[in-house]
């Protein structure tokens, strides 16, 4: 890839994965949050960087622009890093993945440490056994008011028996969104997202 901005396509099982280019100088790849979520709520990340970095994004499987569905499994979507890379022409890049793009990344690492100049893991979910999930959610709820919490827990309950809407995805997220603050009430607003069931 020349060194103007733009779009990608990176052919990859499933289908492909569709993303973004802009800046010039040390190559770095940035792994949204999620799954499910778009990958826009990092667009200041890019804007920062992007001054003094060359810095690519792409839509992870499973939500559009990118057409990649099943399978969903870790492996995979760590082969999904080193096809965005190749598309790119990097032959190595300082990958920042954040929440569940840390994970992700941590399994790249892992797979194809050959292909990672660097890291840098931001607030990921853990990337062993349950990730530390269990003790994640119990702190969660206990940050949330009671209302909120029983609310949002239905809206996950009928998201995992298919039953949900982008919009319950999005209602369940912002009603937990200020639990994840250490301040409550000083959490920032909840970026623009778009979460998928």
């Amino acid at each position: 890839m020349s060194s103007k901005d733009g779009t990608f396509e990176a052919p990859v099982i499933g289908g492909v994965l569709r993303g973004s280019v802009r800046g010039d100088g040390v190559e770095v790849l940035l792994l949204h949050g999620g799954p499910g979520m778009e990958w826009t709520y990092l667009q200041p990340v890019v804007d920062e960087l992007s001054d003094g970095y060359r810095v690519a994004t792409y839509q992870q499987r499973g939500l559009a622009p990118s057409t990649a569905g099943p399978p969903y499994d870790v492996a995979t979507q760590a082969g999904d890093v080193t096809a965005v890379l190749d598309v790119l022409g990097w032959d190595q890049a300082v990958v920042l993945g954040h929440s569940w793009g840390g994970h992700l990344l941590l399994h790249a690492l892992a797979a194809h440490p050959d292909r990672l100049s660097g890291a840098l893991v931001v607030d990921p979910v853990g990337a062993i056994g349950d990730g530390g999930l269990a003790e994640f959610e119990a702190t969660i709820l206990a940050r949330t008011p009671p209302a909120d919490a029983q609310r949002a827990e239905e809206l996950d309950r009928q998201a995992l028996a298919g039953e949900g809407t982008e919009a319950d995805a999005a209602e369940s997220l912002r009603l937990f969104w200020p639990a994840y603050f250490a301040d409550r009430p000083a959490a920032p607003p909840l970026p623009e997202m778009g979460p998928s069931v």
